[in-house]
């Protein structure tokens, strides 16, 4: 905490230093020309789906860097049949990909390329979430209600009721019985599915855009705009860890090695490792800008360890980079 004791002309200093040391991505690949709406990662790092800004959606195979699959709908003539997908999710063991634009999502086979599922919401869809085996998805709708799905039958397990504003972020369990939501309200609730229960809450000083889950439950993450992340206990919602910010913008998150690291991307293409136990990083990474004042969009929507070592970490530009 000395940092929060330095003048602001050392700490621009720090920051710039900071940033300067940054570390350059090892291979990057070009997804998409003209940038992404949204994009996820697979778990195992061997697949990404992407929502481009000028040609749709697809799903690319990694390394081969293959397009398997052109996932649009009908539904919308005025992008000349091309869908803008705003946001993407892959099941844990990827089998599915779930799909959001407006108020419909659209669930995936990750495998074939068909569509298995399709629903219509009452509100804006903001995220989506799905479990570890795609059986169940959760929606974070724009009118404060989240609910929770059976991809299987698609009926409603659960609506869980408590924002007052859209909510922007959900992370949904393994199993499927517990959700994470982040909302405009500055609100981020854990929720227990079956029962609709609040388990544990916490609020924040600005609107929640950035929720994570762990995948034993026992820890959640939330980072509202323009303010540090925040590691704490779903039992009874004590922060155990903050996450420094550096004055970006937290944009994604992700649990990884038993809960013991966390991975963290922000709006101004930078990508950060921290070990939760010593709060020390444990690498930093800043992907290719085209220059200070490019307008070109720097977002890392999704970033994820490799089993082999290194994180890949994708970004609105376009560009999925290898981080090591």
């Amino acid at each position: 905490m000395r940092s929060a004791w330095l003048r602001p002309g050392i700490l621009l200093a720090c920051l710039l230093w900071l940033s300067a040391c940054a570390d350059r991505p090892s291979e990057s690949w070009t997804l998409a020309q003209g940038g992404l709406y949204a994009g996820a990662i697979s778990a195992a790092g061997d697949r990404v789906a992407v929502g481009t800004i000028f040609h749709g959606g697809s799903l690319w195979q990694i390394p081969e860097y293959e397009r398997l699959f052109d996932w649009n709908l009908d539904a919308d003539r005025n992008l000349d049949d091309y869908s803008a997908f705003t946001a993407i999710a892959f099941a844990g063991n990827g089998s599915r990909v779930a799909t959001v634009q407006g108020r419909q999502v659209v669930i995936w086979s990750a495998d074939q390329g068909r569509a298995d599922m399709f629903y219509e919401a009452p509100a804006m869809i903001r995220s989506v979430a799905l479990n570890q085996d795609g059986s169940r998805f959760v929606l974070g709708l724009e009118e404060g209600t989240a609910a929770v799905f059976s991809t299987e039958t698609g009926d409603v397990i659960q609506r869980l009721i408590g924002h007052r504003g859209g909510i922007h972020s959900v992370a949904l369990a393994p199993d499927g019985r517990h959700v994470l939501t982040g909302g405009d309200d500055r609100r981020v609730i854990y929720w227990a599915v079956d029962e609709g229960l609040i388990r544990a809450h916490r609020r924040h000083d600005n609107q929640v855009r950035t929720v994570a889950l762990s995948d034993s439950g026992v820890y959640a993450f939330s980072a509202a705009q323009g303010s540090d992340g925040e590691v704490w206990n779903t039992a009874n919602g004590n922060v155990v860890r903050i996450i420094p910010a550096a004055q970006r913008v937290i944009s994604v998150a992700r649990f990884t090695d038993n809960d013991s690291l966390l991975i963290v991307g922000d709006r101004r293409h930078g990508v950060s490792q921290w070990h939760l136990q010593t709060l020390q990083r444990r690498g930093h990474w800043r992907l290719a800008s085209p220059g200070l004042y490019a307008r070109e969009s720097n977002v890392i929507l999704d970033v994820r360890p490799l089993p082999q070592g290194g994180v890949l970490a994708l970004s609105s530009s376009g560009k999925l980079a290898l981080l090591q």
